[in-house]
């Protein structure tokens, strides 16, 4: 049999610190009780600390020979004294029952506030041994909620610890947090580990201070799940999640890597033609003229527009130099135009150079923020073409780091806050997506019934996935 009040691996939760046989049997004897006697509960809860018996039983509009035996059951709570005519509550007893009972209520969900509530019962000196915080911390509560809970990377690494251990409570955590629902009753749970109802309120009180998931009752059935905030924010993960676009996609080009080959066609032209080139001051770009725009579509089936990204990425990434008006190959382009085109690929998206080209497009293009964008892709690995609109729903990109996914208290309840984009973050993203890592080899594009879609190319799935 596994030692349940035993250390875990994370944390320093031992259950002997405080007296948790008690805890036991008071959540015991609450699972008892009947809807009738959960509600004189309630109500003595609410109450004064000091109140006359007759009066209870005319709030509760019943006969004091029928509260008589109630009382009865409710008193090896040990919550207050009776001596047949006055009811005296224990103040600090009170605040237990209070956190405790709200378990019964309708449309209870274990949240951040209730947690907070069940570690107000412990001994206060025993919270910073047990969570590693500091106790100088002016607010342990806060100290917590930063080590273990406060972005959903910092939580799910301490999840995966806590599930890798061979610790029981590691193994029923796992159960929870792999539930399609994200809820497990626990009938299931006392089956599948054989464990009897006193070992399993030892176990619940584990999986609770380690934060890994909650007693509650779901349509008269006792279940665990998570915290509530947690369960939010998976659940806005599968409803947003974007969806492989079914039905045929009409890529923009018709090949894997297709910007960088375009550019080794353009290499190829020069080599036996001229493409004559001006700068637009206005846009700070090399455009061809008519004429050369006109040769480069004879050749590569592409716009105007499509020719001024190729010969400014040349430019870029030092393939190309402009010679009086012409742009000419440089000894770099002939040797770049023979190593394997994913290779070169590979080569383009980390040239230093090609970086530095976002920076021209939006003061919002730093190295921190384009990595973020990058990481955001590797949740579509299993996919082929999104709607890009879809994945900008789902898609939690932290563009400045207060703005980071994270928990935090928004009127009366915690929740963990999702980015919001203006127009102009989104046209950025759309331009790193869309545009640059498109350019650099990274994604394709396409397009369905007139919306915008893309995809990993197979060297993005490995650089970003």
């Amino acid at each position: 049999m596994y030692d349940l009040v035993k250390n875990t691996k994370k944390t320093k939760i031992s259950l002997t610190d405080y007296n948790f046989k008690e805890d036991i049997q008071n959540r015991l004897i609450l699972k008892s009780l009947s809807q009738d006697s959960l509600q004189i509960l309630e109500e003595i809860l609410c109450s004064s600390l000091q109140f006359s018996f007759e009066s209870l039983s005319y709030n509760l509009d019943l006969s004091e020979s029928e509260l008589y035996p109630i009382i009865e059951t409710l008193a090896p709570l040990n919550l207050f004294n009776f001596d047949g005519r006055t009811i005296s509550v224990d103040k600090d007893k009170r605040k237990y029952f209070e956190t405790q009972i709200t378990r019964f209520e309708d449309g209870f969900k274990p949240n951040i506030d209730f947690f907070q509530n069940i570690l107000k019962s412990l001994p206060i000196e025993v919270l910073p041994n047990w969570y590693h915080v500091p106790r100088s911390s002016n607010n342990i509560f806060q100290s917590i909620i930063e080590k273990y809970l406060f972005t959903p990377q910092i939580y799910q690494r301490y999840l995966a610890e806590m599930i890798s251990t061979s610790e029981m409570i590691g193994e029923i955590a796992k159960e929870v947090l792999d539930n399609e629902r994200l809820e497990v009753p626990v009938k299931i749970i006392l089956e599948k580990f054989e464990l009897t109802r006193l070992e399993f309120e030892e176990i619940a009180l584990l999986l609770e201070f380690n934060m890994l998931a909650f007693v509650s009752f779901s349509n008269g059935a006792e279940v665990l799940t998570p915290f509530h905030e947690w369960v939010q924010y998976q659940s806005f993960i599968k409803e947003t999640t974007p969806l492989s676009v079914s039905d045929e996609v009409i890529p923009f080009r018709n090949y894997e890597y297709a910007f960088i080959q375009d550019m080794a066609d353009v290499i190829a032209l020069l080599d036996h033609s001229e493409l004559e080139v001006f700068y637009n001051k206005e846009k700070d770009l090399w455009s061809p003229l008519a004429t050369s725009a006109a040769f480069i579509e004879a050749h590569i089936p592409v716009n105007k527009e499509y020719s001024t990204k190729l010969i400014n990425k040349l430019l870029t990434l030092g393939l190309a130099v402009i010679e009086e008006s012409f742009l000419k190959p440089t000894r770099a382009a002939k040797e770049w135009v023979q190593i394997p085109i994913v290779q070169r690929t590979h080569t383009t998206f980390k040239h230093p150079h090609n970086f530095l080209s976002t920076q021209k497009n939006s003061p919002l293009a730093t190295q921190r923020v384009i990595i973020e964008i990058q990481k955001s892709l590797s949740t579509l690995s299993s996919f082929n073409w999104v709607y890009f609109e879809d994945f900008i729903k789902s898609a939690m990109i932290p563009l400045s780091e207060e703005r980071q996914v994270s928990l935090k208290k928004v009127g009366k309840s915690w929740v963990y806050t999702l980015p919001q984009y203006t127009n102009e973050e989104k046209e950025f993203i759309t331009y790193i997506i869309c545009d640059w890592l498109f350019e650099s080899g990274i994604t394709q594009i396409g397009s369905h019934e007139g919306k915008k879609t893309f995809r990993l190319t197979t060297l993005g799935k490995s650089i970003i996935c």
